[in-house]
């Protein structure tokens, strides 16, 4: 290779205190973003920082190693073993060991267990991408989550001395000037599809989150770290107060991003291009030049020190804010939060001090230095952690589940089967089924999902099928284009429910229930709602949504629905119902005292859009309102829970418990929709 290959490996190699400066700001911006402190909204950014670094000393090392002819698989990877998996080993023991005493319900149990057998596995990024959906839990239910990006990281080191190797080989005998060439244009192309495949497929919520968490579409963010040392010898030339300019607008970039960015939209996407670009400019120009502000700045004491444990500190934090938020009933103190920060900065310190510097010298006095073996038993260790993850989730959890009743636990939402016109190719399965009896329709979103399973046992009672025409965040009126910043789950609506609507003629349905939570497509919040084939909300948001719903009222009576029943908003609590109740009980607490909320907050926060429903109704024949509030809620409290147990699944969606009492709450209704009251005059 050139000579100006040689003297960029060899500018770059070496410890550098300024690098532990950079990882000093990525962690107190990871830190603190999900600490929640204010204003550090795009402290995630800190995980891209992390990448490039990664990426510059891990790139630089195996270079210079292939140069060298010193450079040996199994030396690397035990070398990266060493580094990564005593800590990282320790802090699954040490959540495995907490989270009986903290987590109460079988499901959280199982998911952990399911976390940390991925995790031994260094797959936790496939694991939390298998997760993600409508339904999946928030972020601070998974102690383990923060492990995805060590995943991808560990993933690398597999996969780049493969590849560098590989790519030397391949242009070994080739002139310096091909051979550089050549590899600079193989190495040009994986990044540009890498970051090609991090753009597109950055979806987010329903989408799958590809980018996210999958180490080949993260893949050109280590590639940036990698190229930083081949270009030092011509950013050398530059004079210093060039250097000091580019380093600060390094900096500048990194706070921008880490200050302003939010989670609202999908990323990494092209965003993460942003902080990369950052990383990339700073450790560029203080390898350069180490005596530039920037550098000597970074290369303070307080910074360095920070930098050596941010790793541990990485590994600490996040279990700690995830178990104190859940022993706090999901709800967030920053000053709490705070505490759990600082007792995993001094966990982290202890780490680094009887964990790595520990292996660090053991590895130092290995005469022969470390080889495959050395790897071999380092990961054998993960066996018995992975072990450990499918008790937790395959004897644990199910002997807790059987302390528990359904009532205690309730069932997650099903869907219709054959009957499910958002995925159905035709109507003659749902046909076949109903076997001539009457056909009723439940049309909404998840709320609608949810209350399937009661208000289809009352039809079948009644000798009816329900089929649904439901899906998550699709609202229960017809013909408008709902403004989702989830553009997964918004097509998932659009096109389901195109396909649904060509069926209804066919099957004659004499009824429906409309089941929406209604109040989020009001304009004020989350979603909005706009015309059909549009992309902008209604300008007049009351107007739009009454007289769309009106409408889709009038297009069921079209299509021979004689009977339509809408069930108003439901309560929305502030933590899950079935973690909060048990979690309560567990406690020896008063369910009153997380479980419950305000009546006026719930009449505040429904009012305007139980008045546009009632508005919508006026005047339509056949159709009839039912408002569960009162069902839930007495004059002051609002409760999740009841005698019967819970009322809810989580926070918003109701349990067959909840359904149960909406519907005794409005019998005379249901039994009109049902039609008993007309079969009950035929008989006499």
């Amino acid at each position: 290779m050139g000579m100006n290959v040689r003297a960029a490996i060899q500018a770059s190699s070496g410890y550098k205190p300024f690098i532990d400066g950079l990882r000093a700001f990525s962690i107190l911006a990871v830190v603190l973003y999900h600490a929640g402190i204010p204003h550090v909204s795009g402290g995630f950014v800190g995980v891209d920082i992390f990448f490039v670094i990664s990426g510059f000393l891990i790139v630089t090392h195996i270079v210079g190693g292939i140069q060298s002819g010193k450079f040996s698989f199994g030396e690397f990877w035990a070398r990266r073993a060493l580094r990564i998996l005593p800590p990282y080993l320790l802090v699954i023991i040490a959540c495995s060991a907490i989270a009986p005493f903290v987590l109460v319900l079988p499901k959280e149990l199982s998911d952990f267990g399911s976390q940390v057998s991925y995790s031994a596995g260094m797959m936790a990024n496939h694991y939390f991408l298998g997760q993600q959906g409508y339904f999946d839990g928030l972020s601070d239910t998974k102690p383990l989550l923060h492990l995805w990006s060590l995943a991808v990281e560990e993933q690398f080191y597999i996969v780049a001395p493969i590849v560098i190797f590989g790519l030397y080989f391949c242009v070994k005998g080739l002139s310096d000037r091909k051979s550089v060439s050549a590899i600079f244009l193989v190495v040009a192309f994986l990044f540009a599809i890498s970051l090609y495949g991090c753009i597109s497929l950055s979806g987010g919520g329903a989408g799958k989150n590809y980018s996210f968490f999958l180490m080949p579409l993260r893949a050109w963010e280590f590639i940036a770290g990698g190229a930083i040392a081949f270009a030092v010898p011509y950013v050398q030339r530059l004079n210093k107060l060039a250097l000091e300019l580019i380093a600060i607008s390094g900096i500048a970039i990194l706070a921008y991003a880490a200050f302003t960015f939010t989670g609202k939209s999908p990323y990494p996407a092209g965003k993460a291009f942003i902080p990369v670009v950052g990383a990339v400019l700073v450790i560029l120009c203080g390898v350069s030049n180490q005596k530039i502000l920037v550098a000597k700045a970074l290369a303070l004491k307080p910074f360095v020190l920070i930098g050596l444990v941010s790793y541990a500190w990485y590994l600490w934090h996040w279990p700690l804010l995830t178990f104190g938020r859940i022993y706090n009933f999901g709800e967030r103190d920053i000053a709490f939060d705070l505490s759990m920060v600082a007792v995993s900065f001094v966990l982290a310190w202890a780490t680094y001090l009887y964990v790595d510097k520990k292996v660090l010298a053991w590895r130092k006095s290995q005469k022969n230095g470390v080889s495959w073996r050395h790897s071999a038993g380092i990961a054998a260790v993960c066996v018995p952690v992975f072990a450990t993850g499918m008790y937790i989730s395959q004897y644990m959890a199910p002997s807790v589940a059987r302390s528990f009743t359904e009532a205690q636990v309730p069932k997650s939402a099903s869907n219709a089967g054959g009957c499910d016109l958002h995925t159905a190719d035709g109507p003659s399965k749902c046909l076949s089924l109903s076997r001539g009896k009457e056909i009723g329709l439940l049309i909404g979103d998840s709320h609608a999902d949810a209350a399937y399973r009661g208000i289809a046992l009352h039809a079948a009672g009644n000798q009816s099928v329900l089929a649904t025409l439901s899906s998550g965040g699709c609202a229960a009126i017809f013909n408008v284009h709902i403004n989702n910043p989830d553009i997964a789950m918004r097509e998932r609506c659009e096109n389901g429910r195109k396909n649904a609507i060509g069926m209804i003629k066919s099957l004659n349905p004499k009824y429906a229930v409309l089941f929406s939570s209604w109040s989020i497509y009001s304009g004020s919040g989350y979603y909005s709602l706009g015309e059909e084939g549009g992309t902008e909300r209604f300008s007049d948001a009351r107007s739009g949504f009454v007289s769309k719903l009106s409408n889709t009222l009038d297009y069921l009576k079209d299509q021979g629905v004689e009977r339509v029943l809408i069930v108003g908003p439901v309560p929305i609590f502030k933590a899950s119902a079935p973690n909060c109740v048990l979690r309560s009980l567990h406690y020896g607490i008063n369910p009153d005292m997380h479980c419950a909320v305000s009546r006026s907050s719930v009449d505040d926060s429904r009012k305007v859009v139980v008045s546009w429903i009632k508005e919508a109704v006026g005047g339509h024949e056949g159709v009839r309102f039912v408002d569960p509030i009162d069902d839930f809620c007495d004059q002051i409290t609002c409760r999740s829970y009841g005698d019967e147990g819970v009322l809810y699944t989580d926070t918003n969606h109701v349990s067959d418990a909840g359904l149960e009492r909406i519907y005794n709450g409005g019998l005379e209704d249901f039994e009109w929709l049902l039609g008993r009251h007309i079969k009950s005059q035929a008989s006499n």
